[in-house]
């Protein structure tokens, strides 16, 4: 079966962001809004978000020091934990351009416990998991702000 891809709006990807809870981020996802060429939603396994990045700060924080400075999900350490996935959580990514991988801008500790959960064996590897993700304009570097590390694997 085909996986569906269907275009979403900015404001819905904000209404979503929001919906999450957590901390407010909104400012991130703001700085993206004139960026994003198109933003669109599909369900991925939670296996495949193994392969996503979590969105970097400076090397000594959590996400470079859990993944040994890859930043991806699934080079996360820690203890595997009993985890069940909300089914109207979602994750918020960007398309890195110059390699194609997901980079999360909403549900970076949401992945990590998915990550940690599969392992785990609570959560089953091909559970559903709802990925919005922008298509950025133009390859563009973001040089010494928060996703700067991840251009540069």
């Amino acid at each position: 079966m085909a996986n569906v891809v269907k275009q979403v709006p900015f404001s819905e990807v904000a209404t979503r962001w929001i919906a999450a809870g957590g901390k407010d981020t909104r400012g991130i996802l703001e700085a993206f809004e004139d960026v994003v060429e198109r933003w669109s939603e599909e369900n991925v396994t939670a296996s495949q978000v193994a392969e996503f990045r979590y969105i970097g700060g400076i090397p000594t924080e959590k996400w470079a020091v859990i993944t040994g400075g890859t930043y991806r999900i699934g080079d996360s350490v820690g203890d595997a934990q009993a985890f069940e996935w909300q089914p109207n959580w979602s994750l918020i990514t960007v398309r890195d351009p110059e390699n194609g991988q997901r980079v999360i801008l909403d549900g970076n500790n949401r992945a990590e416990r998915l990550e940690l959960g599969r392992r785990a064996g609570s959560v089953h590897g091909e559970t559903k998991i709802a990925v919005i993700t922008g298509e950025l304009v133009q390859p563009i570097r973001f040089m010494r702000k928060a996703i700067a590390p991840l251009w540069h694997l």
